[in-house]
């Protein structure tokens, strides 16, 4: 569904898939994810089998970085990763 960024966190909130401006998240097998410019940039991952979120603790862009407060999943502890073990989670995951 194409959204407006300003409402992404209520879509990552149920991990409902969406397509925002220059963000866009999908459903996995086993999980749900979160991106920002395309999929070489994963932000959050939310794993079933461990019920966490993940988060990229890279250094991005200034609008990464909106992105990133855009889709915070609120309420939740986020454990941080770096670009490669997310993109190891997702394998995971898939």
């Amino acid at each position: 569904m194409r959204i407006v960024n300003k409402i992404a966190r209520e879509f990552v909130k149920r991990k409902l898939p969406f397509t925002g401006n220059n963000i866009h998240a999908e459903k996995l097998k086993h999980g749900y994810i979160v991106y920002s410019y395309g999929i070489h940039y994963p932000m959050y991952i939310y794993s079933n089998f461990s019920r966490h979120w993940f988060g990229n603790s890279d250094h991005n862009s200034l609008t990464t970085e909106k992105h990133k407060t855009q889709c915070k999943p609120q309420g939740n502890k986020v454990l941080h990763l770096d670009t490669e073990q997310m993109n190891e989670l997702i394998i995971t995951l898939i």
